[in-house]
């Protein structure tokens, strides 16, 4: 197994012998996307969180720019817990 926390607010789980996508869930708040395709690895974006110029002001996009966590601070597993620790950034923005 291979798990990555990325910015985009997802962790995701693959086989890292094959590549294959296993699980890809949130691990801060995302409400920018519903979910990601587990057969493409894509996030099924929300389509109402979507910017540009042509449409407006658009708020509470989860999360921000800076991302739901920094890659300066990486994640670390413990093998005595089980446990994942990651440093996140929990924060939204307009």
């Amino acid at each position: 197994m291979l798990v990555h926390f990325d910015k985009n607010g997802f962790a995701y789980t693959l086989d890292r012998a094959t590549g294959e996508l296993l699980v890809a869930e949130p691990f801060v708040h995302v409400n920018w996307a519903k979910r990601v395709d587990l057969e493409t690895g894509r996030p099924v974006v929300d389509e109402t969180k979507l910017t540009g110029k042509s449409l407006g002001m658009v708020h509470n996009i989860c999360p921000n720019l800076e991302g739901g966590k920094s890659p300066a601070s990486p994640a670390s597993y413990s093998p005595r817990t089980g446990l994942f620790y990651v440093p996140t950034n929990n924060l939204c923005m307009d």
